[in-house]
């Protein structure tokens, strides 16, 4: 891992299905480099703005659905507002969730093997020497 601290780091932050939190506790139990693990983090700022926007976007979808013809929000008894969801926007987000996943997990699968093929030769050329 303190190899390629910033590209696994990185991988693992914009992959969707890992929570952030625990994530970040196992990998300071590592020998990465501070410096590497805060740039991970910044490098998935576009991610998390990326969920900030389509969330307040889903909001804003859900909530002109339910406007009425006056636009004021239909509103149940004791003025809790109700709100419809969509099942194409539902379906919409679980499609770009399978692709994010498959798609990180090819390219980090690549990059591992990556890692992997260059410690073999590395300990190839160290068993050549000893």
């Amino acid at each position: 891992v303190s190899d390629n601290s910033f590209k696994i780091m990185s991988m693992l932050y914009l992959t969707p299905v890992i929570p952030l939190g625990p994530l970040s506790y196992i990998m300071g139990t590592t020998s990465m480099p501070l410096i590497s693990f805060a740039k991970a983090k910044v490098a998935a700022l576009p991610l998390t703005v990326l969920y900030v926007y389509l969330g307040a976007a889903t909001g804003t979808l859900v909530a002109a659905s339910e406007e009425s013809e006056n636009g004021d929000l239909k509103s149940k008894k004791g003025g809790v507002t109700e709100l419809k969801v969509d099942p194409k926007l539902i379906f919409f987000g679980i499609l770009c969730s399978i692709g994010s996943i498959a798609l990180i997990s090819i390219k980090m699968k690549k990059e591992l093997q990556k890692i992997l093929d260059q410690k073999r030769k590395d300990d190839e050329i160290f068993d050549l020497i000893h």
